[in-house]
């Protein structure tokens, strides 16, 4: 009887202990929640990028992987920076207002381009091998860049959520001004040109936040 309440007692003092020493688990994050959240943004984000490859001679010469930067994206990508780096009610608003101000204002792309040689890959000089524009199928009218933005490589943040980037590879964050494009168009053609051959790749623009 006597190792009976014994047995008792030390079950009742356990879970005294226990429910006065467990923390409030509403402000607890676990560790993979970043993961899941990035991991809805990386999902959109291999969704809305294309990848086209060019050759001469069967030996590749350029491949291009090219993200449609679409409100739905930019949307998840606030949400995996609010998660990832705990932001505050103050920090996720600002990012928000930034997100949604360059999307009405800009069609944007994140190009990585991989080429046989480092100098081919060049976007953003004046003397790059190509032509970047953008047409809307069945209109004549090219929409030229508003920008071309190099990406440092060893921006590893950069790395975290472009993940077309390589260490083969040159980014560039690509811009054109969302009124120089037809307000009707429901799709745009991407368009690299050069001497080195055409890549051409269609994006659906239902979701660009117009």
């Amino acid at each position: 009887m006597k190792k009976f309440l014994l047995v008792l007692l030390s079950i009742g003092l356990f879970s005294s202990c226990s429910s006065k020493s467990e923390p409030n688990r509403t402000n607890q994050r676990h560790f993979f929640d970043g993961f899941f959240g990035r991991a809805a943004y990386q999902k959109m984000f291999e969704r809305q990028t294309k990848r086209e490859r060019l050759s001469s001679n069967f030996d590749m010469t350029a491949i291009a992987d090219v993200t449609y930067w679409s409100s739905s994206l930019s949307e998840k990508y606030v949400s995996a920076l609010m998660e990832d780096y705990l932001l505050n009610e103050q920090q996720s608003a600002h990012l928000k207002r930034e997100q949604e101000k360059d999307v009405a204002q800009f069609e944007t792309f994140i190009v990585s381009l991989t080429t046989r040689k480092t100098s081919w890959s060049d976007l953003g000089s004046g003397n790059s091998l190509w032509n970047v524009h953008l047409q809307a199928p069945g209109k004549a009218e090219r929409v030229l860049t508003h920008s071309i933005q190099k990406i440092d490589a060893n921006d590893d943040k950069a790395k975290q959520y472009f993940k077309s980037m390589n260490r083969f590879s040159e980014t560039y964050r690509v811009r054109f001004k969302k009124n120089d494009v037809p307000a009707d168009a429901t799709q745009l053609s991407f368009f690299l040109s050069g001497p080195l051959g055409v890549i051409e790749m269609f994006f659906d623009r239902s979701d660009s936040g117009r």
